[in-house]
Formats: C-alpha cells, structure tokens, sequence
C-alpha cells in the first residue's frame, strides 16, 4: 500500500508539473533579459568578421564569450534577431529539462531530499528564467553540471571545459566558479594531493577564461577593459548605499532572493551554514562549506557595488540567481544528510511546516505570474512610483535622481512591489494548481517512505561519486 501511494503521488505531482509547463510554452519565447540584446550584439560581431574587423567592433554590448557563441553561430547563418531569440530561449528550456531529468535518472531513488531540491529549483524563479534571459539560466545549468562531473569524478576534461566556459562569462566569473569547484574537490577526493592536482588545472583553465574574456574586450572595445562594467558612474557611491543594497539583494520585495526564491534561498543559507556547525572538527568538511557560504556573500558584495544590483528592469533577482542555485545545488550534493536532518528536524513541527510551506507558495506564485503575464508585471517599473519615482530614473542622465529612486527607494516601499505586481497576475484556477503541486511536492518530501535514506556523515568513494544527487 505504500508504494502504491508514493507511486500515484509521484504520477501527480508529474502531471501537475506539465501542466505549469504549459504557461512556460505558451509565453515562448520572452523577448527580455538581454536576450535581444545579446542577439544584436552577436549579428554586429559576425559582421566585423566578415568585414576583417578585429578591435572596436561596433554594435556590441557587455557579455562575454559565454553568451556570444551560441547567438554568434546563429548569426552567422543569417538568422534575424527573433529567432535567434527563439532558439536561444529553446536551449535556455532544454538545459533545464536535462538539468531536471539528470537529477531524477542519476538518483537510486526519488528519495525526500531529491523532492526537496526538485521543489527549490521549479518552486522560483528559475521556473520562470527557463525561458526568461539567456545568460543566468544556463549559468546556473552549467555550474550545476560542473558539481555533477566534479562530485561523480568521472570525465575531468568535461570538468575543465566547463570551467572555462564559465570563466569566460565576465571578468568576476571565476570568484564564483573556483570556490565552487574547490568545495566540490574538498569532499569528493580522498587524497589531498589529488585536490590539489585538479584544483590546479581548474584555476588555470578559469584563468584562459579569463584571458579570453579581455581579448573579447580588445575586439569589442579596442581595450582589455569592459566599458560599460568599467564606467565610473556605474559603481555605488558611499558605503551605506552599498549595505542596503546588499540586504536589498535578499529580502526586497521587489529583487530580493526570499521574496521571489524563499524555498531555494532559506536552503542555500542554511544547509552550508548547519554543515559549518555540524562538521567544525572535520576540516574539509566545514571548509567546503565556509567556502559554499563565502560564494554568496562575495557575489552579493560585488553586486551591491553595481548600479543595478537586481539586473533591472527586469523580473527578481536575476543577476544573483545563478550563485544562489550552484550554492543551492552543490549543498544538496555534498551534504545530503544535513538536508535529511533538516527534514526530520521539521518533518513533525506543523506550525512551521505550514509558514514555510506558504512562505515557498507565495513566493513561487509571483514567478508564475510573470510568466502568465510579462507585461501588466513589469508595468511596476512604469512611473510613478510615488513619492521619490515621479519619472524614469536613468543613471547616464541624473545619476543623482537615480540613486535615489531606483536604489535607496523603490526596493524598499511596500505599497506597491514587484512581488506584489506578479501575484496579481494569477488567476484563481493557477493558483490552485500551483497550490496543489507545491502540497504534493511537499508530500513528497515529508513522506515516511523516504525516512530510511541511508545518508551518513562518511562519504562514498571519490571514483563513485555522490549517487544520492548525482
């Protein structure tokens, strides 16, 4: 009998999964997020090839190598800027359905704490970002993909490529890739000597990345330096700017990471945080986990020194989206029996089981409201925004305006959030469906058929990798 039951809730929670694909199909493709931009900017560099012009390439914009290649290729065979959309928003989706269906073959079993991180990468914004900018969501795939290959210790090259890939998205890519990929090392290899050995390699290909994103800089721009990330007056002037918009990224209601992401962003925190208490004697342990923790505070410090440090205009937190999910992932991979002690911990406390299950709701529900209705969602950047928005804020033309308005106000006031915008764009028929998947994910979760996972505080062999996740 039980296993009839865990079979029928698993066959519902994926029918009601491909039901909420279909708002994602029917939205196909979302021309936003940069990805128009990065088309253009991608026709205008196959043009200079054609035309032998290999510095200060006009027509360009800021992206790095990354970004480029898939759209340049697409250019090169004379497709127009909406289709390259088109397939570009198409490998966006297909990356995050192999991301999805790697995560449910690789696993012995749809253990709770597989449901878990099934239920904090669809349960957010990355439901709304598979076909929602180009560059955040395959961030986010790829560095997944690297803890994959890195914790299976399986194909090492595949590894190296992928960190150079990454590296080669913008200059402070490789502050986010090499302290994942060394805390993924940390845990997986026996052998010191071993962490080292690849580490090594790691570091050099970020480096090549690197290096490839500053000649891209020569081609764009005529210089190593990135203008548009370079230009003085995009930085944060004064320090308490800089402090609200580092709590901003978390907890805005119009950009933060837990109004949008509560389920993935409470778990990113968490899990390295409990992992750091719980294995303070054991040094690689705690050390990978520090090095899980020091990854997101490094991307919201530098983002907080940016002029838009939420990727506006544009939907929630899309600039440190891709950090908190390779956090997010990588922590499930690593210390999935921190992830069952959470849920046993919880599993019986109704009273909090109820507010995070409404808090994960909620903040889903705004995602899938976006998505039902881009449009009436981004009207919220439409002004006025009552007292300090009464008109655009643009940076190149009052920066002074725009600080004011678009950071040190609008992120803050509470009558009127982009949060709040999405919400209302969901019907009463969505959002029951959406209700029902996040009650039957949670089911799933909580279930006592899954209360006899055998995750231990002693790590499988190196050469087998983490089968729990991978």
């Amino acid at each position: 009998m039980p296993e009839t039951l865990r079979r029928l809730r698993t066959i519902l929670t994926a029918l009601f999964a491909l039901v909420l694909c279909w708002p994602l199909l029917i939205a196909f493709p979302i021309n936003g997020g940069d990805a128009l931009w990065v088309a253009e900017s991608s026709r205008a560099l196959v043009s200079c090839v054609r035309n032998n012009v290999w510095t200060e390439c006009p027509g360009t914009y800021q992206f790095g190598w990354l970004q480029h290649i898939p759209a340049m290729f697409f250019g090169w065979k004379g497709l127009g800027d909406e289709t390259i959309v088109l397939l570009l928003t198409l490998l966006n989706f297909m990356a995050m359905v192999w991301l999805i269906s790697r995560l449910i073959k690789q696993s012995q079993k749809l253990t709770g704490v597989v449901w878990l991180l099934l239920g904090a990468i669809t349960l957010g914004p990355l439901y709304a970002f598979s076909v929602y900018s180009f560059s955040e969501s395959l961030s986010f795939v790829l560095m997944a993909a690297l803890v994959i290959y890195l914790s299976s210790a399986r194909n090492f090259g595949v590894s190296v490529l992928l960190v150079f890939f990454l590296s080669s998205s913008r200059e402070t890519a490789l502050l986010a890739v090499l302290p994942l990929a060394l805390s993924v090392l940390l845990i997986v290899e026996q052998e010191i000597r071993l962490v080292i050995k690849k580490f090594f390699w790691l570091s050099l290909s970020s480096l090549m990345g690197l290096i490839s994103v500053f000649l891209f800089n020569i081609w764009k721009y005529g210089s190593w330096s990135n203008e548009i990330y370079a230009d003085p007056i995009r930085r944060v002037p004064g320090l308490v700017l800089k402090l609200k918009n580092f709590m901003a990224i978390w907890i805005s209601p119009s950009g933060g990471v837990l109004p949008f992401w509560f389920l993935g962003g409470v778990l990113a925190i968490s899990i390295p945080l409990v992992a750091v208490v719980v294995f303070r004697h054991e040094m690689r342990k705690a050390l990978a986990a520090s090095l899980l923790l020091g990854n997101l505070f490094v991307q919201t410090a530098l983002l907080s020194a940016w002029f838009a440090p939420f990727g506006w205009v544009t939907w929630g937190p899309r600039l440190i989206m891709p950090t908190v999910g390779a956090v997010l992932f990588a922590s499930f991979t690593l210390f999935p029996e921190i992830v069952q002690k959470l849920i046993d911990f919880v599993r019986y406390k109704f009273a909090l089981v109820a507010v995070l299950l409404l808090a994960t709701y909620g903040a889903g529900l705004s995602n899938l409201g976006f998505i039902l209705d881009r449009a009436a969602t981004l009207s919220w950047f439409t002004p006025p925004l009552l007292p300090r928005c009464t008109t655009t804020a643009n940076i190149e033309t009052d920066p002074d305006f725009y600080w004011s308005c678009a950071l040190d106000f609008a992120p803050w006031q509470l009558g009127r959030t982009l949060w709040d915008s999405g919400i209302h764009q969901v019907t009463a028929e969505w959002a029951l469906i959406y209700f029902s998947f996040t009650i039957l994910i949670a089911m799933n979760v909580f279930s006592r058929d899954y209360s006899s996972l055998s995750a231990t505080s002693t790590r499988p062999p190196a050469s087998e990798g983490n089968r729990e996740i991978n």
